[in-house]
């Protein structure tokens, strides 16, 4: 994480498609650590379902669509 980069994005909603692995899961790890929501979107429903656990794991900023 970038110094003084948290929280920079709360109040701030984001789409990431691709988002169950790679760049797409790194990304929208990288919005929810700065305090943004997200939705994150991709084919394979099990693995994205995973990967939104990954990311957060309380499922408060994270929507698995």
């Amino acid at each position: 994480m970038l110094l003084g980069m948290k929280d920079t994005l709360s109040g701030i909603g984001a789409l990431v498609t691709g988002a169950s692995r790679g760049l797409g899961k790194e990304l929208t790890r990288q919005l929810v650590l700065r305090g943004a929501r997200d939705a994150m979107v991709a084919r394979g429903e099990e693995e994205l379902e995973r990967a939104a656990r990954e990311v957060d794991p309380t499922g408060e900023r994270v929507l698995a669509i």
